[in-house]
């Protein structure tokens, strides 16, 4: 009797068992399965693909400051249906997800933005209960690699964060990613930019990045107390100086215009920390990452090839964040004694650059180099060191 009610019991528990609700099945979304996904949204890609003469016009219609929208994020969505949540998503670049990067989700879609362009990746969602998609595929299209440092484009935190990678330089080369990165600043000591510091999901992201050099270029009044990187075993360190044409000696110009004494200062130490493969990656930063931040890109850019327009529609990006200005339409005191535009500053920046310190080549990076060994006691080597770190045949 007793072998019986055994025999019955185990019998029920195998029926209940094969009754039992199966694992849902996690799918990841069609429009990431092996497709193209845009890395930028389509105002920076329309803007990206005009013709430079008709930027500007494209600018006054699109920047944030006509239209509210912001576009300094990546546009890359994962999505997928079932399985429960939380979710762990892994991400890689290798397909069978060796050296994944890990992200965790309560909702079913993921936005991270550090991918690169023109990159192919491979992703998997596993659920709370240990249920795993396929693995699928997707690539990322052409465009500038901004970074997400915020939950949402219309969220606080970070602003305007991008990286220097992918564009084309001297001799056929190209702008090495993952090594300078440009942007809005991350901590201050007060609450008038207490809405732009960095948050935990920026940390996360940042730190993602693996920066080993915060480099601010804020004065002791708009630091705002920062006395360290808030990044992992980052150093932090800051020179600064104003910008635009203010960063030459008075001997260069015809007319009246301010003079910042610290900045020859301020550009030899920091292309002596360019110089040091130690220092990279590099994250430079003043308030909002738009003009002592633009003055330094124009610089580093110049030096390693990058044609002046590349440099200028760099240095626009910013009017497509929340921090940044219209610049090439708004006024701006570059002087201390005249009212311009920015256009007008970064215009000048640039002529006084070819005016006072070009050479018979004609070229900017040839310019640059004559100016920071001329201003600046950096040396052919420094330079050559530079050059090396951050160009790449393509």
């Amino acid at each position: 009797m007793m072998k019986r009610s055994i025999w019955c019991l185990l019998i029920a528990v195998l029926l209940f068992a094969g009754c039992a609700a199966p694992a849902e099945k996690i799918a990841l979304l069609s429009e990431h399965e092996g497709g193209i996904v845009p890395i930028n949204d389509k105002a920076v890609a329309d803007y990206l693909e005009l013709p430079f003469e008709n930027s500007l016009s494209f600018l006054k219609e699109n920047a944030y400051q006509k239209t509210g929208e912001a576009h300094d994020s990546q546009n890359v969505i994962l999505s997928w249906e079932g399985g429960d949540a939380p979710y762990t998503i892994s991400i890689s670049e290798h397909p069978d997800l060796t050296d994944a990067q890990v992200w965790t989700s309560s909702r079913k879609n993921l936005q991270t933005g550090i991918f690169y362009p023109e990159a192919v990746y491979y992703w998997q969602v596993t659920d709370a209960n240990g249920n795993s998609s396929e693995i699928g595929s997707f690539t990322t299209g052409a465009g500038r690699r901004l970074i997400t440092v915020r939950k949402t484009v219309k969220a606080d935190g970070v602003q305007n964060v991008r990286d220097e990678g992918g564009l084309k330089a001297m001799d056929g080369k190209t702008v090495r990613y993952g090594l300078l990165y440009r942007g809005g600043l991350l901590e201050f000591q007060g609450s008038v930019y207490s809405h732009n510091v960095i948050d935990e999901y920026g940390l996360d992201a940042m730190n993602r990045l693996g920066i080993r050099t915060e480099l601010d270029l804020r004065n002791e009044t708009d630091c705002g107390g920062q006395t360290a990187s808030p990044l992992n075993e980052c150093m932090y360190v800051r020179y600064p100086f104003t910008g635009y044409t203010s960063i030459f000696p008075s001997s260069a110009y015809t007319d009246s215009r301010f003079e910042d004494t610290q900045s020859t200062e301020s550009f030899h130490e920091i292309f002596s920390l360019l110089a040091d493969p130690a220092s990279y990656p590099v994250y430079f930063h003043c308030l909002i990452g738009q003009d002592r931040t633009g003055t330094l890109a124009y610089l580093i850019l110049g030096l390693i090839g990058v044609e002046y327009e590349d440099i200028v529609r760099d240095y626009e990006l910013t009017a497509f964040s929340r921090v940044g200005s219209m610049n090439r339409a708004s006024s701006f005191n570059f002087s201390g004694e005249t009212t311009v535009t920015q256009e007008q500053a970064f215009t000048a920046l640039h002529e006084t650059m070819m005016n006072c310190y070009g050479t018979e080549s004609g070229l900017l990076c040839d310019a640059v180099a004559n100016y920071l060994t001329t201003e600046c006691r950096i040396t052919e080597e420094q330079i050559s060191s530079i050059r090396g770190i951050l160009l790449k045949n393509e």
